[in-house]
């Protein structure tokens, strides 16, 4: 029997949801990757903070280590520090059909 012609249909149908699934793996990479890097960085910024009694320098910090950081909010309680980082991020989607649906990344460090 020839099978040819069903393949190909099949093939056709299953290609764009391979696309998609392939689409959100690689937007829910990024996402945690964005998240991981915006740890990182309050990590820094939190143990810089104890050390460093000036709002201004602790801000600067975070921003010369990621200039898309919208907040940085620093709250100090007796001898711990809080530092909460977020910043907007697009996700692949929203790029290739020229839109602008941001993703709000944001963490927090104690120490």
């Amino acid at each position: 029997m020839n099978n040819k012609g069903q393949t190909l249909v099949i093939f056709i149908i299953l290609l764009p949801i391979f696309c998609i699934l392939i689409g959100l793996v690689f937007n829910q990479c990024n996402l945690s990757y964005q998240k991981r890097e915006l740890k990182e960085i309050a990590n820094l910024v939190c143990s810089y903070a104890i050390q460093e009694e000036k709002k201004e320098n602790i801000e600067q910090l975070a921003l010369e280590n990621d200039q898309n950081i919208s907040k940085v909010e620093i709250v100090r309680e007796n001898n711990s520090v809080k530092i909460i980082l977020s910043k907007k991020t697009t996700s692949l989607y929203s790029q290739l059909l020229g839109k602008n649906n941001n993703l709000k990344v944001e963490t927090s460090c104690i120490e």
